[in-house]
This record gives C-alpha cells, sequence and structure tokens, in this order.
C-alpha cells in the first residue's frame, strides 16, 4: 500500500519514466533483436459523456486524450498528446520532459498495441468544480450508466464498448491489436 500525497506532478512524473523505460527497451529490442515484436500496454478507460450536453461531451473526450490517447500516441510514434503536454506546462512540470526524452519519444513505435478492457464508466461534468485537473473529474463526475448493467464492484458490463473500443483503436493506429486482461468485476 503506498502513502503519500500522490500528487499530479508526482503521477506524470512517474508515467514519463515509465515511458522512458518502455522507449529504451523497445529501441534495445528493435536494435538488438531484428524481427521481435514489441508492444505497448494501456489499462483503457473507457469514459462516455453523461449527456449529449457539450460540457458533458467534451469533459469526456478530455479524459480519453489524458487517459488513453496520450499513451496510445507515444507508443505510436507520435510523441504524449499536444493537450496533455501544454496542461504539463501551464502546471509548471516541464521540466520533468528533458528534451532528450521528447525526442527520443518521438521515434519509437511499437509493433502492436495492448490493452485491457473490463467496463465503461460515464461522465457528469455538473458536479466537477471548474478548474478541476482532467485526472481528477471522476472523483467528482462519476455517474452509473442507466442504459447499462452492473456488478457488485458497480463495474458497468459493456462489451459493445469493447467492440467500439476496438474499431477506434484499428482504425487511429492500424496496428496488430491484443486484448491482455478483459473479465467481470465481482
Amino acid at each position: 500500500y503506498m502513502r503519500g500525497d500522490k500528487t499530479l506532478r508526482e503521477l506524470y512524473q512517474i508515467q514519463h519514466h515509465v515511458m522512458m523505460a518502455h522507449a529504451h527497451l523497445t529501441n534495445y529490442l528493435h536494435q538488438t533483436k531484428p524481427g521481435k515484436l514489441m508492444g505497448g500496454m494501456l489499462a483503457h478507460a473507457q469514459v462516455y459523456p453523461a449527456t449529449c450536453k457539450p460540457r458533458d461531451v467534451f469533459c469526456a473526450q478530455q479524459l480519453d486524450e489524458f487517459f488513453n490517447q496520450n499513451l496510445l500516441r507515444a507508443f505510436a510514434g507520435e510523441g504524449y498528446s499536444p493537450e496533455v503536454m501544454h496542461f504539463v506546462a501551464r502546471e509548471g512540470f516541464s521540466e520533468i520532459y528533458r528534451e532528450e526524452d521528447l525526442a527520443l519519444m518521438a521515434t519509437v513505435k511499437v509493433d502492436y498495441l495492448a490493452f485491457s478492457y473490463y467496463a465503461s464508466r460515464t461522465l457528469d461534468s455538473d458536479p466537477v468544480p471548474p478548474g478541476t485537473p482532467v485526472n481528477n473529474y471522476m472523483l467528482f463526475g462519476d455517474k452509473p450508466n442507466s442504459w447499462l448493467k452492473a456488478t457488485e464492484w458497480n463495474w458497468q458490463i459493456d462489451p459493445l464498448g469493447l467492440r467500439t473500443l476496438l474499431n477506434v483503436l484499428w482504425d487511429r493506429y492500424q496496428k496488430p491489436l491484443f486484448i491482455v486482461e478483459n473479465g467481470l468485476g465481482a
């Protein structure tokens, strides 16, 4: 069990260090073992807007960018999400990301994408206080989806969400896809 403040700065620092290890390992594997394949794994967070209200839709899109697309872009050799990097600069976290690190991230391309998918969640933007960092939206706006059944752990059972995810990932990244983890939380 981890104790401490668990600050946003620490979250971004840990994520970047993990991604740098991934980048170095991917390049090492591709250089030393031609023909061997390397992938990137994401614990995918499928989040729907609670309504068609523009703020719900916008906040759900932001969550997808910060939770999912940021790392998927990095795995695909596009570097980190420009939206995430803008937030990093605004928050004063830029020193975490050295120029040589960002240059390396832009060269890394995985051979396949792997992900876990267990459930989807729904975001109601009304309870999210203005100025809340995107990473914390679900602390305030997590809402049960009345269209989906849930387990006793309140994991929303959403097989159509998995199908949607497969289609979106293939269309966007054109890489083989592997579901590493999937199941029913109960």
